[in-house]
């Protein structure tokens, strides 16, 4: 064989190669959607699919929630090895009342009122202005409120379900060790 019929032959390989993962990529994101449609369906959500030049995702719409997964580009062309793609999910719900996060509690240090005022532009980040007021609470049982913290704008408001209280047996990812569930 001569230099160009191996190159050619080289080249045809990659090309299908290339084709092959294409094909596989694109049907596992089509039987996603797929199963995201079905679930969507049986559960009396409207699913909508978005797709325009520079943004594609989902909406996922109930009569009380709206859940919106959204990937698009700026259209500019980013520098080698980095993408210009940024990706959001946003969660609206069709209710009143306020804000109410929870999540697993990490180590604590110290800071003072640095400390206060870190976690306070974390939650302006991640909310925008729906995070005014929002401040860490206590609520729930001691082993609860200690592998999980509690933010709310009105703690008045809070309620925890015994089912969310029940929960805690799931293990805390920042120190591997299982809660028991509680009895009786």
């Amino acid at each position: 064989m001569d230099d160009l019929t191996l190159n050619l032959l080289v080249l045809a390989v990659l090309a299908i190669a290339g084709g092959l993962v294409f094909l596989l990529v694109r049907r596992r994101q089509a039987q996603n959607e797929q199963e995201i449609r079905q679930m969507a369906a049986e559960s009396g959500w409207k699913y909508e699919s978005i797709r325009e030049p520079l943004a594609w995702g989902l909406k996922l719409t109930s009569p009380r929630w709206t859940l919106e997964a959204l990937s698009s580009s700026s259209g500019r062309e980013s520098g080698p090895g980095s993408s210009d793609i940024a990706q959001s999910t946003t969660w609206r719900a069709e209710a009143p009342g306020s804000v109410f996060l929870i999540g697993p509690r990490a180590g604590q240090v110290n800071l003072g009122g640095f400390g206060e005022m870190l976690q306070h532009q974390v939650l302006q980040q991640a909310l925008g202005a729906e995070a005014g007021g929002a401040r860490q609470i206590q609520a729930g049982s001691a082993a609860f409120q200690q592998n999980y913290m509690l933010w709310a704008q009105n703690p008045d408001e809070v309620r925890l379900s015994p089912a969310l209280e029940s929960a805690r047996d799931v293990t805390h990812p920042s120190n591997e060790r299982a809660i028991p569930p509680r009895r009786g």
